[in-house]
């Protein structure tokens, strides 16, 4: 599908979240500092027959707006996580996540504020 919608984090953060289709359970792929989720776009088209494949692009990476106050804490990239599970699976925020450093990072944090 390869469409992107803007959702909100926090801070003031609009991430990009990235559509790249497929068919299945919801799939979000994290990325590490530095990079982007369109990285993920040729990783995406091997899992598309089992999962639904979305990537996050973090706080102030590829399409996504910095934080009202500048900052990029650890905390700040696990609050994104949460924010495009919410949208991607709805307010129970259930599904799988993948993530290459900072992103699985961010991964971890975010089951930590809300286990599942």
């Amino acid at each position: 599908m390869n469409a992107t919608i803007s959702v909100r984090s926090t801070n003031g953060v609009t991430l990009a979240l990235h559509d790249l289709g497929g068919d299945g359970p919801p799939l979000l792929m994290c990325h590490a500092t530095g990079f982007h989720g369109r990285a993920y776009l040729a990783f995406a088209r091997h899992l598309a027959d089992a999962f639904h494949v979305w990537a996050v692009d973090f706080r102030g990476h590829g399409d996504s707006t910095i934080a009202e106050n500048g900052e990029f804490t650890w905390s700040g990239m696990g609050e994104d996580v949460l924010a495009a599970a919410e949208t991607i699976a709805g307010p129970s925020g259930s599904l799988r996540a993948v993530g290459h450093s900072m992103g699985g990072a961010a991964i971890l944090l975010a089951e930590l504020a809300r286990p599942g």
